[in-house]
């Protein structure tokens, strides 16, 4: 009966470790199948944000297509067409304007998207009249149609003797954006 007891404790044995085995497989093939499925939906989830990135890209192109295509146009304005546009400021305000200088920056120039190089150019400028002429010219110059800034504004009052006129002096450096230049 010793025997019997033995043989049967041995096969209870042998049976609960095939049982624990099995429980261990099954719980091994469950957590690998997660892992399968965590990694299936990361990657759903990078390739749909991918997705949507690439539309919202497209989508931006788009709405931006006429506003590119106009900045392209201004900062192809080459030196003259600058001095044209600077002058016609002060024609239309009715004062002198008169353009000095074209002098390229030297640490100006940026490389845009697609090999065009961006040059930068300042125009040494000077006009005279009245004190409230030239404050409207300084106006008109901040308001360009280039891409363009005014560095540095120079006002002097100037009193003529012979014709006891009071006057003013106006030296600017206006600093153009261009790619009609090349470096």
């Amino acid at each position: 009966m010793r025997t019997r007891m033995h043989i049967l404790a041995w096969t209870l044995l042998a049976l609960a470790l095939v049982v624990w085995s099995g429980v261990i497989y099954g719980g091994m093939v469950i957590l690998a199948e997660a892992a399968s499925r965590a990694e299936s939906a990361s990657t759903a989830e990078q390739q749909s944000d991918r997705l949507a990135y690439a539309q919202r890209l497209s989508a931006l192109a788009v709405d931006t297509k006429a506003q590119r295509e106009r900045l392209d146009t201004l900062t192809h304005a080459d030196i003259v067409t600058a001095v044209n546009i600077i002058e016609a400021a002060g024609k239309d305000l009715g004062v002198s304007v008169h353009v000095s200088n074209a002098i390229p920056v030297a640490d100006g120039s940026q490389s845009l998207p697609g090999g065009v190089q961006l040059q930068a150019i300042v125009f040494i400028v000077e006009a005279t009249g009245s004190y409230a002429s030239l404050t409207r010219l300084v106006s008109a110059f901040e308001r360009l149609s280039l891409p363009s800034t005014v560095d540095q504004v120079e006002l002097e009052y100037n009193k003529n003797a012979d014709t006891k006129a009071v006057s003013w002096r106006l030296s600017a450096r206006i600093r153009v954006l261009t790619t009609a230049v090349s470096s």
